[in-house]
């Protein structure tokens, strides 16, 4: 199937504010924790260890099924880096 590189960031109630949970662990995300956006839709994050653990069995989203390659995974992670970016500027501007 290919290295797959999950594009792995600090939990941000400001960059990722779809759920409070992880819905593969059923835990509370907490501040600055490792989670993991799919490609499928940036509402689409995990905890880096629940998402990792599931990517070794399968190659789609928990929430929408939607299937994954290693050339999705890296076009996202191009995207990710703006849409983090974008998370920080409105946090220093609060």
């Amino acid at each position: 199937m290919g290295d797959l590189v999950l594009n792995e960031s600090l939990y941000d109630e400001l960059l990722f504010d779809a759920y409070r949970e992880c819905t593969i662990c059923m835990e509370t995300f907490r501040q600055h924790e490792k989670v993991i956006p799919l490609p499928c839709d940036q509402r689409h994050y995990f905890h880096s260890d629940c998402i990792l653990m599931w990517s070794e069995r399968y190659r789609n989203c928990p929430l929408c099924k939607k299937p994954y390659s290693v050339a999705d995974i890296k076009k996202f992670n191009r995207k990710f880096v703006k849409l983090a970016k974008e998370a920080s500027e409105r946090r220093s501007s609060i």
